[in-house]
């Protein structure tokens, strides 16, 4: 029931619908937030399902693209490209990727072997 609600969910908002965006500072929230959500959630995932790489670097990186992506279908519909909407999105990403890897991801505890399991704390200080 949750994957078919998921897959509704996914196909409603990849309908084309018309919409209207302007520079407002309403419209860069929502790039904002939308970009903080997709960093966020793709961090959580990560680490579960790609535990080798750096679940931060991932989530802000997808998050970022996305931006990109969606400002290039932008500009193939109708020429316009917006560095600020972008821009906002990967700002959103970087937030929602940090609060989820650093305050809510903090501890770890993976599989090391059929009988091994590693629980532990990852702390970090740079020079």
């Amino acid at each position: 029931m949750k994957q078919a609600m998921g897959l509704l969910c996914g196909l409603l908002l990849s309908l084309p619908l018309p919409t209207l965006a302007n520079d407002s500072f309403n419209s860069e929230l929502s790039h904002v937030i939308g970009g903080a959500v997709i960093g966020g959630s793709v961090t959580a995932l990560s680490e579960h399902y790609w535990p080798q790489y750096d679940r931060f670097w991932v989530g802000f990186g997808t998050s970022a693209a996305a931006g990109l992506l969606g400002e290039g279908v932008q500009y193939s519909i109708d020429g316009s490209f917006s560095l600020l909407d972008a821009g906002a999105n990967a700002l959103g990403g970087l937030m929602g990727a940090w609060l989820v890897d650093g305050l809510m991801l903090a501890p770890q505890v993976r599989q090391e072997g059929p009988r091994h399991a590693y629980l532990g704390i990852r702390a970090s200080y740079r020079f």
